[in-house]
Order: C-alpha cells, then sequence, then structure tokens
C-alpha cells in the first residue's frame, strides 16, 4: 500500500511538471503572438535608426526589473550600474552612427552620446519639449525653467540670463571664498582620518554657496543649522527616482496613497515652506529699504528710474513680480526652488568626482598643485580673485575632462515631434575657487582604482559606494 502511494506521488510529480512545461510553452506561444500583434498596432512607433536587435518589450521589462531591484532597500547596488555600462557598450557597438535607438515599451528612444550630434540637439531652438519623466518633477519644481517648454521656457531664459552675467558672477566670488574656506576648516580636522566620503561634504558646501548666492540668505547647511531643510531637499530628490523606477506610480492620486508618497509631500512642504518665507522677507526687506517699489518699477521703460542694472537672481525676479503682477510669487517660488537643485547637487558631484580623480592621477595632481603655486605664490590664506580664476586653465581642463567622464547630468530628456538633421560660467568658477582653496592646502588620495567604483545614473551622477579619499596636509 505504502509503495503504491510513493509511485502515485511520482507519476503526480511528473504529470505536475509536464503541465507546468506546457503551460509556459502556452504563455511563450501568446506572449510572442501578442508582441507581433502589439508592433503592428497603430500605437506601436517604427524607428528604422539603427540599434539593439532585441524583443523590444522584453528589453524594457528587463531594464524596469534591473531599476526596481536597484531601489529595494538591502539590495547590492549593482543593476544600475550594470545597466549604465551596458549602455556605454552599445555607445561604443554604434559609435560610427553616433547614435542607436532602443524602445522604451512602444515608443523608440534615440540616444545621442557624440559632441557633433549632441550638439544639433541642445542647441536647437525648438527641441525644447522635456521628456516625460520630468513631469514627476512638476509637484515640486512646477514649470519652472528645467521642466517649462515654448514660450514659457522662451521667456523664463529670457528674462534669468542676465543673472549670471560675469559681473554679477564677480559679486559671488567672495561667496565662493567664504564657503570653501569653512569647507577647508572641516577637511582640516579630518586630514588624521583613514579616509573621509567627500559627497556629503561638498552638497553642504555648494548647497550653501546657492542658497547666498541666488537668495541671499546663508542657511548654514555646512554647520547643520538647518539640518531639516537639507534633509529634505535630499530626500525630495531621493524620492524622484523612487517614483520614476515605478510606472504604477506615476500616477499623483495613486502615489499620494503611499507611505513614501506621504514623506515626499511632507518634504515638500518643508522645502516649499522655507522658500516662501525667504521670498516674501526679501521682498519686505527690499520694498522697505527703497531698493524695490512698485512705484520705480511701473515707471516708462527708458526713464531715468529704470536704468538698466545688472540683478542678483531673487532680486531680479522680484522687480519682475512688482513690474508685472501676472509674474506671481509661486512663478517665483519655482525658480528658485529649480536653481536651489540645479545649483548645488550638479556641483557637488562634479567637485567630488575631480578630487577623486586627481587622487587616482598624482601626476596630473602635481602640475594643479603647481599652477596654484605659481598663481598665489605659496601663499595659501590669500583670497581668491577673479584674476586668478582667469589664470587657473589646466585647472579648468581638468574640471572639462571630468565632466567628459562623469557627466553631472548623466541623461537629458527631449520629445521630438519633428525630423531633424543630425550633422555654463557660475558652475566653472565657484568649482575653480573651490578646489583651488582645497588642492593650495592638501595632497588629495583616492583609495579605490576607476574599476572598482561603480557609477549609477541618478538626478546626478552619483557614486555607488562612498568616494574613499584621504586629505593630507601638504
Amino acid at each position: 500500500m505504502v509503495e503504491f502511494i510513493q509511485h502515485q506521488k511520482e507519476w503526480l510529480t511528473i504529470a505536475t511538471a509536464l503541465l507546468i512545461c506546457c503551460l509556459l510553452f502556452s504563455f511563450a506561444v501568446l506572449f510572442s503572438k501578442l508582441l507581433r500583434a502589439i508592433h503592428s498596432h497603430a500605437f506601436f512607433q517604427p524607428c528604422t535608426l539603427p540599434g539593439v536587435q532585441a524583443n523590444h518589450l522584453v528589453f524594457y521589462l528587463f531594464a524596469l526589473l534591473s531599476m526596481y531591484k536597484q531601489s529595494r532597500p538591502n539590495c547590492p547596488a549593482l543593476t544600475l550600474s550594470v545597466l549604465l555600462q551596458g549602455l556605454g557598450g552599445i555607445c561604443r557597438i554604434f559609435r560610427d552612427e553616433k547614435l542607436f535607438r532602443i524602445y522604451l515599451l512602444f515608443k523608440p528612444a534615440v540616444f545621442f552620446y557624440k559632441p557633433e550630434s549632441v550638439e544639433v540637439v541642445l542647441s536647437s531652438s525648438t527641441l525644447i519639449d522635456k521628456g516625460r519623466e520630468y513631469n514627476l518633477l512638476a509637484p515640486w519644481l512646477g514649470t519652472g525653467l528645467l521642466t517649462s517648454t515654448g514660450p514659457k521656457w522662451r521667456f523664463r531664459r529670457k528674462l534669468l540670463t542676465p543673472t549670471f552675467h560675469f559681473t554679477i558672477l564677480e559679486d559671488f566670488i567672495p561667496v565662493f571664498h567664504e564657503q570653501s574656506s569653512v569647507l577647508v576648516s572641516k577637511l582640516k580636522r579630518l586630514d588624521s582620518e583613514a579616509w573621509v566620503d567627500v559627497v556629503p561634504l561638498m552638497t553642504s558646501c555648494t548647497l550653501d554657496i546657492i542658497c547666498q548666492t541666488a537668495m541671499g540668505v546663508c542657511i548654514n547647511a555646512q554647520g547643520d543649522d538647518n539640518d531639516d531643510y537639507v534633509k529634505a531637499v535630499h530626500e525630495i530628490g531621493n524620492a524622484f527616482m523612487y517614483r520614476v523606477l515605478r510606472p504604477w506610480l506615476y500616477p499623483d492620486i495613486i502615489f499620494k496613497c503611499t507611505a513614501f508618497g506621504q514623506r515626499f509631500r511632507t518634504n515638500l512642504q518643508k522645502v516649499q515652506g522655507f522658500t516662501r518665507k525667504v521670498i516674501k522677507d526679501k521682498k519686505a526687506a527690499m520694498i522697505e529699504s527703497g531698493k524695490l517699489s512698485p512705484i520705480a518699477t511701473n515707471a516708462p521703460e527708458g526713464s531715468p528710474m529704470l536704468r538698466k542694472k545688472r540683478k542678483a537672481f531673487l532680486e531680479l525676479l522680484l522687480e519682475h513680480h512688482l513690474k508685472d503682477p501676472s509674474f506671481t510669487e509661486e512663478d517665483i517660488r519655482e525658480e528658485v526652488d529649480t536653481f536651489m537643485f540645479e545649483g548645488h547637487d550638479t556641483t557637488a558631484m562634479a567637485l567630488s568626482w575631480t578630487l577623486y580623480l586627481l587622487g587616482t592621477h598624482p601626476e596630473i595632481q602635481k602640475v594643479v598643485h603647481d599652477e596654484l603655486d605659481d598663481i598665489f605664490q605659496n601663499d595659501v590664506e590669500r583670497d581668491v580673485t577673479r584674476d586668478d580664476l582667469s589664470h587657473m586653465k589646466y585647472l579648468e581642463c581638468v574640471i572639462k575632462e571630468t565632466l567628459r567622464l562623469y557627466p553631472s547630468v548623466p541623461i537629458i530628456g527631449r520629445e521630438c515631434n519633428e525630423s531633424f538633421q543630425v550633422g555654463q560660467k557660475f558652475a566653472i568658477m565657484e568649482e575653480k575657487t573651490v578646489l583651488a582653496n582645497i588642492l593650495r592646502r592638501f595632497r588629495v588620495i583616492s583609495l579605490d582604482t576607476r574599476d572598482k567604483v561603480l557609477v549609477q545614473p541618478n538626478l546626478t551622477t552619483k557614486n555607488v559606494m562612498p568616494l574613499r579619499l584621504r586629505f593630507e596636509k601638504r
């Protein structure tokens, strides 16, 4: 009886295995037919450009699954790095074509990566529609310069361009020097450490700089005085990537119901509340001091009261607000939040990667040291001037080569709705000043070679593990 039962169990196991195989085979056949039907349907957009010969839906699902696994807690941070390396490999395969195409679900995505082809896209006056993923930034940045398009984008760009005139940037150099000096004092206390994760230090420094230059307030991020605000800014960036990797969270009504969505809204209220308070306080102070008044800003164009003057970022926005009430305080908030985000994280990563590469190439670092010693005559305490920055030719080359290897923003998205033929001074000045103040005093040593440092695409080009550097006094 026992033998009969065991025999029956064996047959049952075999039958179950066969049934599973049949079901999997049937699923594969149906899935294949479904894909062929999808490809022939009107909503599938065919593209004849060279690209990966792979099943489009399978490729998309694999990439999405990889990115989702990357975002899981306690998961080895490898998949996004592998995906980025895979894209790099495809770039090499299609190096002669200078572009390649993959499918993101049913839509072709064309990647440009050669300077001559990228230039055509970025210099176009018509290819300004942002990718759909940018819509996920709308709760935070609204329709500011980063996310807007069409006439609004052109108007905002024309309005904001004068705030980065070189005469304005000259006034920012003392701020660059002041905040980088705070950073140097922190590094001096850390020179006995075995290694230092440089990214948080650079992030706090650049956040202080952008707040002081763009908004005229010092949040003392390096001194942890506004720790809640700093953490909220970082949490919002993390929330964006969390949502990007989960398409089912794209609808606001679903995302708001999740615990992550609720934390996102809490952090958003902190950041936007801080920005709105700064705008109101700055507006009141400027009106009270006579620097800004509705009477003056309503004067006719060309009158002596409206002499053309270069204005700093927030001051210019407030002047335009009182001149044209349709440009509201909320519009100002969108642009301030946009530049707060764009102006600190990108520069922080550029500084971090530059220091890391200098630490892995001591011979290049020596040339930078020699250039700085020649400019400052071995005086490590003298303030950096605009004339000093203009003589830092080699350091500028180092920064630009770093940006080539580790671009601050790994991918820029555009929606193309028409056919076309394919044939940054604020940041550079800030980076030169910060690096000059560090490298005049320290020798940087990187503890990990480039093949061991994994890179992952995020809002900016991030390191997977800490960038381990050691700072030795010269």
